[in-house]
């Protein structure tokens, strides 16, 4: 039970979009959704925390993440912490 508390855990807004900036720098060919995998791998983002945001946002998995905006990257952030936050809370209670 403790393991899975601490893996509850969220990342702030800032580090996802730290990540997702990083990969847009290094690696701007690659998939969106590639990306939305290597950040769950990296930070224990919630899978579904990630699906619904992209969703919410009409993003496409298959675009290149280089071909986003700073804004998108942003949103994107931001929501993926607020659905990722709201499914810890949601296991918490």
């Amino acid at each position: 039970m403790q393991q899975l508390r601490s893996r509850a855990v969220c990342a702030t807004s800032e580090a996802i979009l730290s990540f997702l900036t990083e990969r847009q720098f290094v690696r701007p060919h690659r998939r969106l959704g590639d990306v939305m995998i290597d950040l769950h791998q990296a930070t224990g983002a919630c899978e579904l925390a990630v699906n619904r945001a992209m969703e919410w946002l009409k993003l496409d998995a298959a675009a290149p993440v280089g071909r986003l905006r700073r804004t998108e990257l942003t949103q994107l952030s931001r929501s993926i912490h607020r659905f990722w936050r709201a499914a810890v809370h949601h296991t918490d209670a």
